[in-house]
């Protein structure tokens, strides 16, 4: 048995990073927005003030997230995400016991600092590393799991608020998190070397079909030549734009469909099917990038987005919420699963690693930006109408500016592909 356990350890591999990215993302994903009435109330916070609070999250994140290449590269991946995740729990502990605005900050600091070394960065380095075959597939299906464990958490710590109070809502949230630092400690390796395996899939050579996009397997550039390139600069602005447009929604869908008259439960209900819609897109959208190419995928979440954030506005029951949910969870996967996979036919394989971390993070900075601008015009307006159309307008540049760096990182493919031809010959 325990041979057979040996021999067939990417399954475990696989496991474990689903459990520890259902936790983590569990809670990543219900950090405000189940917490955003009963925190300000107990407080006396405007939510301006806590969302500037909880903002300190994504901002570290960013910052952790584009200096996780070299860490990974030195540490391998699973120290790192040990401390990942003792960090997201110490950060979860202080926020149960919070009071402030600066205690909040600084909780939600240490919860950014942490899920840079257990986010998307870390699951995409371990399904590389062990998986060569099925990659698409396996990084939705893992990234997938962050949606259903916010839909879970969703449900489950929204119960505990309403009989147990927010703080010991947070508590439980921290114990989790602690269980799944063990998860990872005992059976997380960093390769399948250390097992004396090979790469699940290694040598597979996809067969070619018509339908699949050849851009996707190139070599591509070096890090250092893709940083003279413009069009990675555009790309970068682009996917930054990109998180603005997405995240404007993301965490205040529940206040929102309050706002709009749906019940406390109801909202919270409706916000947990939201993560499930998105773990279910997640996979979606890995498994058919590599059908179609990541690159239309990219389009098809765009427009997910822009048709959603103009009709969220419109929303005002369970029956008109929950379509326009399920939409509005088709565009956000272009920030975790479909950027970790598009960055292979824009600027190829050789970039990656030192580049995805960098990309990752964009879309976070986006949200940095429209969170506070979101809740300050909802405390101006007592409404995110105005902020949702504005978002949707945003999402059809966004589609715009797609198209342009998909048509330059074209011409510099080929300008690139004759000059190494012609170094050969």
């Amino acid at each position: 048995m325990l041979t057979w356990l040996k021999k067939h350890y990417y399954w475990i591999i696989l496991i474990v990073m689903m459990l520890q990215t259902t936790i983590y993302g569990g809670m990543g994903n219900t950090i405000a927005s189940i917490y955003t009435i009963p925190v300000t109330t107990d407080l006396g916070m405007s939510r301006t003030d806590f969302s500037l609070a909880v903002n300190m999250r994504p901002l570290i994140l960013f910052l952790g997230m584009t200096f996780s290449g070299p860490v990974f590269q030195r540490f391998g991946v699973k120290k790192p995400m040990i401390f990942g995740l003792l960090t997201l729990t110490v950060g979860y502990v202080l926020l149960s016991v919070s009071n402030s605005f600066s205690w909040i900050a600084v909780s939600c600091a240490l919860a950014g600092l942490g899920e840079a070394f257990v986010g998307t960065p870390a699951i995409s380095r371990v399904v590389n590393t062990w998986f060569h075959r099925y990659q698409g597939s396996l990084l939705g299906l893992v990234t997938a799991c962050t949606g259903l464990g916010g839909g879970i958490y969703s449900v489950l710590l929204s119960a505990i608020i309403q009989t147990d109070g927010w703080r010991t809502a947070r508590f439980v949230s921290a114990i989790c998190l602690l269980a799944a630092a063990v998860c990872i400690m005992f059976f997380l390796k960093d390769t399948p070397a250390q097992l004396q395996l090979l790469p699940y899939g290694k040598g597979y050579v996809p067969k070619k079909k018509a339908h699949r996009r050849s851009d996707e397997h190139w070599e591509g550039y070096s890090f250092k030549e893709l940083l003279r390139k413009p069009v990675f600069y555009l790309a970068a602005l682009t996917f930054f734009l990109a998180g603005v447009s997405i995240y404007s929604a993301f965490t205040t869908i529940a206040p929102h469909l309050e706002d709009k008259g749906l019940s406390a439960a109801d909202a919270a209900f409706i916000n947990g099917l939201m993560l499930i819609f998105l773990a279910v897109f997640k996979f979606a959208c890995g498994s058919v990038s590599d059908i179609i190419g990541s690159k239309l995928v990219c389009i098809i979440c765009m427009a997910a987005a822009a048709v959603s954030l103009l009709l969220l506005p419109m929303v005002n029951s369970v029956a008109t919420a929950i379509p326009v949910i399920a939409i509005y969870s088709l565009s956000v996967p272009l920030t975790l699963v479909v950027l970790s996979l598009v960055t292979y036919p824009l600027f190829g394989y050789r970039s990656h690693d030192a580049s995805l971390g960098i990309f990752l993070a964009l879309p976070y900075a986006g949200s940095l930006l429209i969170v506070p601008i979101t809740n300050a015009i909802y405390d101006a307006q007592g409404s995110y109408d105005l902020v949702f159309r504005l978002s949707a307008a945003l999402s059809v540049v966004v589609i715009i500016l797609l198209l342009i760096v998909y048509a330059l990182a074209k011409r510099d493919r080929k300008k690139y592909e004759i000059q190494q031809n012609s170094k050969g010959e």
